[in-house]
């Protein structure tokens, strides 16, 4: 029995206005702003990133862009 092949993904740039728009609609939609706000303040480490990520159901990624889009604090590792 052969193995499935694993997913791919299309990761590109967000070269273009609406690809910029796309993808920060996806984040506000997935992870709002405001629902983050309520659990960021200032530094946050990066596993407080990962639960967030887990909790939010999405990539890690998501929730630091979020957190630097909206200047609700800033990551560190500590």
């Amino acid at each position: 029995m052969l193995a499935a092949a694993p997913a791919r993904r299309l990761v590109t740039p967000a070269n273009t206005w609406d690809q910029q728009a796309s993808r920060a609609f996806a984040a506000e939609f997935l992870a709002p702003a405001s629902a983050l706000a309520k659990h960021v303040a200032g530094p946050v480490s990066f596993s407080d990133v990962d639960e967030l990520g887990d909790e939010y159901r999405v990539s890690s990624l998501v929730i630091e862009h979020q957190i630097d889009n909206h200047q609700l604090g800033y990551v560190t590792d500590a």
